[in-house]
């Protein structure tokens, strides 16, 4: 596999939704579990990538990847085709950054997911 580890390895934990963000606009964040923040809500998360996944055609490339903390939760992500074009480089598997955008649940009861606006690196 070209990105990293093979889908569901033993020493990768399945997302489930209870990777603790920070939810709110910029005046106020507060902390809360994912799984407990409402469908739109502004959010910044931080944590290590894994198994990352490219999807779509050549002219509208996307990616899907597993974002987990140092406590072990973690949760999904999705970036669009712009996104992945701006901040591609830093998407691989194991580096670690911070995230920010929009809490997403499909429908209720779904697994919540992240779809990233902008990331940024927690290494250099």
């Amino acid at each position: 596999m070209a990105h990293g580890t093979e889908p569901s390895s033993p020493n990768v934990p399945q997302p489930d939704g209870d990777l603790v963000v920070f939810a709110g606009g910029y005046s106020h964040r507060t902390p809360a579990p994912l799984s407990r923040v409402p469908d739109g809500t502004d959010i910044i998360a931080a944590g290590m990538v894994m198994e990352i996944r490219e999807h779509g055609t050549a002219d509208t490339p996307s990616a899907t990847f597993h974002l987990q903390n140092d406590f072990g939760q973690a949760t999904y992500a999705y970036t669009s085709a712009e996104v992945l074009a701006t901040f591609g480089f830093y998407l691989v598997n194991g580096m670690e950054l911070s995230l920010h955008g929009i809490a997403r649940r499909p429908y209720p009861g779904a697994m919540p997911y992240i779809h990233v606006l902008q990331v940024e690196p927690l290494t250099d």
